[in-house]
């Protein structure tokens, strides 16, 4: 539902999903960045999480770490995704 609701194609994105607990410990443990649940009753986007996006490669390896509100890094993320297509 998240992801139809902001158009992303099923065959370019993937989305966690599954128990919170299991998600935050993949995002602290080994994305190693900052995710809690926010105050209030639960919805859609009821976690505060941070705002870096995670380039991983095929065989599960961290390939950088990229600031999505800098047109800079996401224009540095593009150049990475065009090196590993």
């Amino acid at each position: 539902m998240y992801a139809a609701n902001y158009g992303a194609n099923p065959d370019r994105w993937y989305f966690l999903t599954g128990p919170k607990k299991t998600i935050f410990d993949l995002i602290h443990g080994s994305f190693k960045l900052a995710v809690e649940p926010q105050a209030g009753p639960p919805t859609e986007t009821d976690i505060l999480h941070s705002l870096s996006l995670v380039l991983v490669d095929p065989e599960s390896h961290i390939r950088g770490y990229f600031n999505s509100t800098d047109p800079n890094a996401v224009a540095r993320l593009k150049d990475e995704l065009k090196k590993l297509s």
